[in-house]
């Protein structure tokens, strides 16, 4: 199927489900941990807009070999590859060693966590003023 057909933002959605199903499959068998939120809120371990996926897990070598493995049999079933060199990896809590054996084995860039997702700051802390996109 070629490019802008229009099928194919329906056959995308439908990989992007299987993918996400995945990434819920390995959170609820335990081999993804998820990062802690609130007492009364909790994280959840991924979201997806449009053709980025952010992942939100802890910094353990198991985790990031489970969901590494998923990315391969995911590209090998939907030929939907993953590029390194347009990804990016944050950590807010984990020692930079660790952190690069990370960054090293998922071949992606190391990324601050003061950055802009689609357009929209995303902050470490509250935001001390207001959001540049509210027009105040």
């Amino acid at each position: 199927m070629r490019q802008g057909d229009t099928l194919s933002p329906l056959l995308f959605c439908i990989a992007k489900d299987v993918l996400s199903k995945g990434i819920v499959k390995l959170v609820q068998d335990g081999k993804v941990g998820l990062i802690s939120g609130t007492e009364y809120q909790s994280i959840q371990s991924h979201t997806l807009y449009a053709d980025n996926v952010m992942f939100l897990c802890k910094g353990k070598i198991s985790c990031i070999e489970e969901l590494k493995k998923l990315f391969t049999d995911y590209a090998n079933c939907s030929s939907q590859l993953m590029n390194p060199s347009k990804s990016l990896i944050f950590s807010s809590s984990i020692l930079e060693p660790r952190f690069q054996a990370i960054v090293n084995m998922l071949g992606f860039y190391s990324g601050s966590l003061s950055l802009t997702y689609v357009g929209v700051p995303i902050f470490k802390a509250k935001a001390k003023k207001y959001l540049p996109f509210c027009g105040l």
